[in-house]
């Protein structure tokens, strides 16, 4: 964030930088999956080093998160992600906010349950007020990376405070644009979006998402 301007900014318009990881993390707020594996914990995790029993099972929220943020807007790029399928609201927002994430970033099984169910937490979901998609530029391979030879410049910023429907609406581009361009769309993790249905977090429904288009020309 410091290298690409982000401090520089902050200080210009009076505006706080901060990084959820180096805020620490709240030992009283965590997720503890109903059938819970444990993680292999690096430094930086809460409880990193401890060796006790139960170390490894859940995952602590930011106290950034838990303790300073009153609202959250979600801003994702239009970007794929080889487990997700995109690095979308409910993949940034849910790893992002919380430590301990390695045992569900490989696993998309892992990944389609605790998403859904991080972002269901009071301490998380509750304080997102808008979800804002970045489209100015949607790349269907190659990510998190940035490849511009795998990239579509679409020039759109999309809102919404559904975030499974603009996450939906994001993969179907994805997938757009990798027909486009011959390629085999990657594989997509719908279940993700299925849970967090089921958890009212938004809607999945494609016939019951309703799009409002405004153009701006510049």
């Amino acid at each position: 964030m410091r290298a690409a301007g982000f401090f520089r900014l902050g200080r210009k318009l009076g505006v706080r930088v901060a990084g959820a990881a180096d805020s620490g993390y709240d030992a009283s707020v965590f997720y503890l999956p109903d059938s819970p594996v444990i993680g292999a914990l690096v430094w930086g995790d809460l409880e990193f080093g401890q060796t006790n029993q139960d170390a490894g099972k859940r995952s602590f929220v930011s106290k950034l998160v838990s303790q300073q943020l009153t609202k959250i807007i979600s801003v994702a790029p239009l970007i794929n992600e080889n487990s997700a399928g995109m690095c979308g609201h409910f993949f940034s927002l849910a790893l992002g906010s919380v430590d301990n994430t390695r045992r569900f970033e490989n696993d998309p099984d892992r990944l389609a349950v605790a998403l859904p169910e991080i972002i269901a937490l009071p301490s998380i979901g509750d304080r997102v007020t808008l979800n804002i998609t970045d489209a100015l530029l949607g790349q269907y391979q190659g990510g998190p990376a940035g490849y511009l030879q795998y990239s579509t410049i679409l020039n759109q910023i999309w809102f919404s405070r559904d975030p499974v429907a603009l996450d939906l609406l994001a993969l179907k581009e994805l997938a757009r644009e990798a027909k486009n361009f011959g390629t085999k769309p990657l594989p997509t993790n719908f279940e993700i979006y299925t849970n967090a249905t089921l958890l009212q977090l938004g809607e999945n429904d494609p016939a019951k998402i309703q799009i409002e288009k405004v153009w701006q020309d510049f």
